[in-house]
């Protein structure tokens, strides 16, 4: 009787982690989102790092022979820091890939002068690198803020480490930067919250960083509804990047849910990434895609100790207009690096254009 029990309560396990995105929820397994997401993605690019197996939520800028990949990793040491426990230390580091996404340098660590740095996005603006980060305040470390390093390009020397202004919350996370043409002029942008569409110029004035408000549209229409009813609010995803007028957006959403205790006991939380465009002039919503974005192998990383998280966290996006490819990092299950590749094309087939 010993046999079939162990199978009773073992195979359950075993059916999760080869799961497919459509049985993982019943949200994923609507038939419009097998349809947006069908040939949808080209192709499927994981990046694995022997140094740092386990990096993730990567970040992707263009450069003269491939790409940066900024990207986050742990070091699993649970501590504690005035009266705060952390499960781990975290860094940022970066590696240059070549245009098939293959590691052509060594990987360096980036001096940012904190072992609690997360969640790096990157972008390219007046021959500088700008890397958008959350990190801890030293002095309360149980409250998190945003912060900006300035980088040189080709040594990814830190040049000035930047508290950035703005913040509302104890815990300030998804900060999402963009450049922006505004009356003839490029400037540094970020999008404060997503859902509100709260947009910030970032300008530097007698050397103090200042932000001011910018006023957009707000995103007010049914399927953003639709879809924060059904899949989460929008939130900060990868730097906003320009094709043809407009302005992509690949955000993360997530919701929750309880689990039978045979499939462990907790409440299991899924991030999935989404889709939003915006008019490059005016800052209007254009489209939006119905479902979330899925691909080959979609959740596929190991777990591991955070078992209740099914997670895909984009954080990267570049445009390559010679080739009319769209490439999007993500991390998955916060355990894996992922590069999806996209023709510019086919969006035109899936974005549904915004209601006003």
């Amino acid at each position: 009787m010993r046999l079939p029990l162990f199978f009773l309560f073992v195979t359950p396990f075993f059916l999760i982690a080869k799961e497919s995105y459509e049985t993982i929820h019943e949200k994923f397994s609507h038939p419009g989102c097998y349809e947006q997401n069908r040939d949808f993605c080209q192709k499927v690019h994981r990046i694995v790092l022997n140094e740092f197996p386990r990096a993730y939520n990567p970040s992707l800028v263009n450069t003269e022979y491939g790409y940066t990949l900024f990207f986050r990793f742990d070091e699993f040491s649970p501590h504690q820091q005035k009266n705060s426990r952390f499960s781990c230390m975290t860094y940022v580091g970066c590696v240059e890939l070549n245009r098939s996404f293959i590691p052509i340098s060594n990987i360096k660590v980036l001096d940012l002068k904190s072992s609690y740095a997360e969640d790096p996005r990157c972008i390219l603006f007046e021959n500088q690198l700008y890397l958008f980060y959350n990190d801890i305040d030293i002095k309360e470390p149980s409250i998190r803020k945003m912060k900006m390093a300035i980088l040189e390009p080709k040594t990814k020397r830190v040049l000035e480490i930047v508290d950035l202004p703005g913040g509302k919350k104890r815990v300030e996370k998804n900060w999402t930067p963009f450049v922006y043409q505004k009356e003839g002029k490029k400037g540094l942008y970020f999008v404060y919250d997503l859902s509100l569409f709260q947009v910030y110029k970032l300008e530097k004035h007698q050397e103090q960083w200042k932000i001011e408000p910018l006023f957009p549209p707000s995103i007010t229409s049914t399927q953003k509804e639709l879809w924060e009813k059904e899949f989460g609010s929008l939130r900060g995803g990868a730097p906003l990047i320009q094709i043809d007028g407009e302005l992509f957006c690949f955000y993360h959403s997530s919701f929750y849910e309880k689990k039978p205790f045979w499939q462990k006991i907790s409440k299991t939380c899924f991030y999935h990434m989404g889709l939003i465009t915006f008019c490059e002039k005016t800052l209007e919503p254009k489209g939006m895609l119905p479902f979330p974005i899925f691909y080959s192998d979609a959740f596929a990383t190991p777990r591991g100790e955070r078992f209740n998280k099914w997670v895909i966290y984009p954080s990267g996006a570049v445009y390559n207009k010679e080739e009319g490819k769209v490439l999007v990092s993500l991390g998955e299950n916060d355990r894996g690096m992922l590069i999806l590749e996209f023709d510019k094309e086919i969006f035109s087939k899936k974005l549904v254009p915004i209601e006003k």
